[in-house]
């Protein structure tokens, strides 16, 4: 905090400045621009210009819909569905094995239901949700969790890109987190 002697009685704080007119109309009407059924915000006045934060951005990011696949397989057969919950899934039998392939790691709604359902550690998920964890494998009393980088270049822009790709087993049950879609399970499923 800065004191400024221009003004007896003035406190001026760095990073902090006084409202100004146009401000103040902004602040008045921001109730009647903002679309309350909508998760991101956008205002356009002529004299005001705001700009999104990344922690706004994560927190409008959490509120795009994300539908994991589910495989349910045996020896025998797979079955590929989607469900709108993770509560949906059904239970496997002793000789199943289930994949859930998330796609988008932001969903905190989702997380949490996965965390819930499969028991897994707040700090895994904690995990999931960074993307930029270095690789590391960590060893549960029943279950692993493996993080790794993917290296991808684009062969139409030639272009390198870097996702984190996060691996949840336990007995009979895989969960695969990844930050966007790619092709990299397509020639296992």
């Amino acid at each position: 905090m800065a004191c400024s002697s221009r003004e007896p009685n003035l406190v001026i704080l760095k990073g902090i400045r006084p409202l100004l007119s146009w401000d103040r109309d902004f602040l008045i009407n921001e109730d009647k621009i903002r679309d309350r059924t909508c998760s991101s915000i956008h205002r356009n006045t002529s004299s005001y210009h705001m700009s999104i934060s990344k922690p706004e951005i994560r927190e409008l990011e959490t509120f795009i819909p994300v539908t994991p696949t589910v495989f349910i397989y045996n020896k025998d057969s797979v079955v590929e569905n989607s469900y709108a919950s993770i509560e949906d899934i059904p239970a496997i039998k002793n000789d199943e094995c289930l994949w859930i392939d998330v796609i988008g790691v932001q969903n905190e709604v989702l997380l949490s239901s996965i965390s819930r359902r499969f028991k897994i550690h707040p700090l895994v998920i904690a995990d999931i949700a960074t993307n930029d964890q270095r690789t590391k494998l960590d060893v549960f009393e029943d279950a692993l969790f493996l993080i790794i980088k993917l290296i991808n270049s684009n062969r139409d822009t030639q272009q390198i890109s870097i996702e984190q790709i996060s691996f949840y087993m336990k007995e009979n049950i895989l969960i695969t987190f990844q930050e966007k879609s790619s092709d990299i399970f397509d020639s296992i499923k």
